[in-house]
């Protein structure tokens, strides 16, 4: 990168744009408040309980009568469809009616299984969004053979799903395959419901939808989003929970599920509002490029929402676990960090698997990172680090991108540059953005993490 290209940058300051961490959820609770939930634990708690209990053993009885002996890779027979399904729909309605869940509002048309086979919901907050699966007449999910198996398999059973085997290593192409055969084969098989986001967020704002399936499990399914890789109209669907306390939302750095479902359980009610947008079609280019797809899709449910959307996704999720898991003081610039990733890696961001390519692309990089701070930090007179300076030893020369979108890139490296603790020449320590990229980037692969940071840790040793 010449000096012409990039001393223009030095008037660049930290990017001020503030990104709520969409995976973190806490809650706040008044005194008054508090005075309410103690009432409610001793004079309404307990016969909640119990019809919660009542309804909830008469649900899975009428699973396992319904799914007993089903072929799945046929729909449901007359009579479970028109008898036993409804049975099983007013008993988990009135289970999650005895637990607070008075109203259910629904606005717009649901679309037909010809129009829009698959239904995308958003945004994504909750293990109570099972409620929306009774409330929708029971749509198909991708479930996994464990979960259909377990004692409590028969609520997975009644929503007809494709399920997974992890054991196959052709799995994901087989569960492709399975949801473009049912979307061409309606109105057979119920319409399929798909979460996009891939994981639960605090609905601050929509993160990246995903264009392949997701083999991270959350209670009782996966997050598939075949929907865009099928290329298959689609019908957007928004989600909003309303009143008192948000007892709704579990993340994975908030409230756990038993403190979730006993304060739900201490409030006068809880709502939820399921809005239809009308049909998705892609056109030709969209169906060429799945993720062209899912992102033109997010953008309109953004706009629907009134929400922003974020270019975090289900993997910056793993990654601020792993963050948190390896003492890696970056939890709360996660939006910065999963931005940062994108502008300093050509390669996509390897999730859940690696290629050699993928390794090799992204080691040379982060090691290439380390020498150009090491000849930085151990010059005579080691210079202030401007933003120049700093796009010379983090960022691909200049020419290869656009001005505009290296100002941003530029922007966002010093706002993360800005966090980091000072080294003995007063400067900020970028050794331990090069450490910490090693380990973010193979987060879930700890052992290539590991062996790239030590790595890179020898680079930069004097």
């Amino acid at each position: 990168m010449e000096k012409l290209d990039i001393i223009s940058f030095d008037h660049i300051s930290a990017d001020p744009t503030f990104s709520k961490n969409p995976f973190v959820h806490s809650i706040h609770i008044s005194r008054l408040r508090r005075i309410q939930l103690y009432l409610f634990a001793v004079f309404v708690f307990p016969l909640r309980l119990f019809f919660v209990l009542l309804f909830f053993f008469l649900t899975l009885l009428v699973g396992e009568i319904a799914t007993r002996g089903v072929d799945y890779s046929k729909p449901f027979c007359h009579l479970r469809q028109r008898f036993l399904l409804p049975i099983f729909i007013f008993c988990g309605r009135a289970l999650f009616f005895s637990g607070g869940f008075i109203w259910i509002g629904q606005y717009g048309r649901r679309a037909s299984c010809f129009e829009a086979p698959i239904l995308v919901l958003a945004p994504h907050s909750s293990f109570y969004d099972a409620l929306v699966f009774l409330a929708l007449g029971m749509p198909s999910v991708v479930g996994k053979v464990e979960t259909a198996a377990s004692p409590i398999g028969s609520f997975i059973k009644m929503t007809q799903p494709i399920l997974v085997n992890r054991e196959d290593p052709t799995s994901r192409q087989n569960t492709l395959a399975e949801i473009k055969r049912r979307t061409q084969s309606v109105p057979e098989w119920p319409q399929i419901l798909i979460f996009p986001e891939g994981t639960c967020t605090n609905r601050s704002c929509l993160i990246n939808y995903k264009q392949g399936i997701i083999i991270e499990i959350k209670i009782l399914f996966y997050y598939s989003v075949g929907a865009f890789t099928v290329g298959c109209p689609v019908q957007p669907v928004i989600l909003r929970w309303g009143y008192g306390i948000d007892s709704i939302t579990w993340t994975w750095d908030g409230p756990g599920v038993l403190e979730l479902l006993f304060l739900t359980a201490l409030q006068p009610y809880t709502t939820l509002e399921i809005e239809f947008l009308p049909v998705y079609t892609p056109n030709e280019a969209e169906k060429d490029d799945p993720q062209l797809y899912a992102k033109n899709v997010r953008a309109v449910m953004a706009k629907a929402a009134n929400l922003p959307t974020t270019e975090l996704s289900f993997d910056d999720c793993h990654r601020i676990r792993k963050a948190v898991q390896f003492n890696i003081p970056m939890a709360c610039h996660i939006n910065e960090y999963g931005r940062l990733t994108k502008y300093l890696f050509r390669e996509p961001r390897p999730e859940g698997h690696f290629s050699s390519a993928n390794v090799s692309h992204v080691s040379d990089r982060i090691l290439s990172m380390a020498n150009a701070a090491r000849e930085w930090y151990s010059a005579l007179n080691c210079e202030p680090l401007k933003p120049s300076k700093l796009a010379q030893i983090f960022l691909y020369p200049s020419g290869e991108i656009s001005s505009d979108v290296l100002v941003t890139q530029v922007a966002v490296l010093k706002k993360v540059v800005d966090t980091l603790p000072k080294s003995p020449n007063g400067q900020p320590d970028i050794r331990i953005l090069v450490v910490h990229l090693s380990f973010l980037m193979f987060s879930s692969s700890p052992s290539v993490a590991m062996q790239l940071a030590f790595q890179a840790s020898r680079s930069l040793l004097f």
